[in-house]
């Protein structure tokens, strides 16, 4: 049995979003405190958006405190923490294909179906559930793996799991 290989998050999108809830609470109060528009909107509509400033401030500063991994590599298979686990034996292969003009990691599914422990559609732009090549597919982007290149994920999928097949890089 191997040991886990944990590749932490970046950082740099909490830092991102503090930054932009920060503004959207301030934004919020100043438009309260104005007084071109009348009270009634002025009050709806600055705190609303000062409250949703505050609470998206919360959750990103809680997610950098708490700075879960981004992907886990372990015996049973690959956890991406806000998608679940994929276990080995779902896993027909992995390849570099492309999001964008660049580098990413493509995990091909054998079944169609559900595909992970949490399984859900519709995610953060950075990893998700794509279609490759007609199958479902984890697709993992390079600014979630960044500093890690998809080459050397591969090569710490092949040590946790040495029946893996590695596909030809997707053009």
């Amino acid at each position: 049995m191997t040991s886990p290989v944990v590749y932490p998050g970046s950082r740099s999108s909490e830092f991102v979003m503090i930054g932009v809830s920060v503004g959207l609470a301030v934004i919020g109060v100043l438009f309260a405190l104005t007084d071109v528009f009348p009270m009634i909107e002025r009050i709806g509509y600055g705190a609303t958006t000062a409250i949703a400033g505050g609470a998206a401030t919360v959750f990103a500063v809680g997610r950098l405190i708490r700075n879960p991994p981004e992907l886990v590599l372990d015996s049973d298979g690959i956890t991406v923490p806000r998608l679940g686990t994929v276990h080995w034996r779902q896993v027909a292969a992995v390849r570099v294909g492309t999001v964008g003009p660049h580098e990413a990691l493509q995990v091909i599914l054998h079944e169609p179906g559900q595909s992970s422990t949490r399984h859900r559609e519709g995610f953060m732009l950075a990893s998700g559930w794509d279609a490759v090549d007609g199958r479902k597919a984890l697709v993992l982007s390079p600014s979630r793996m960044h500093p890690h290149s998809p080459y050397d994920i591969i090569l710490q999928m092949k040590y946790q799991y040495p029946g893996l097949v590695v596909a030809p890089p997707a053009r």
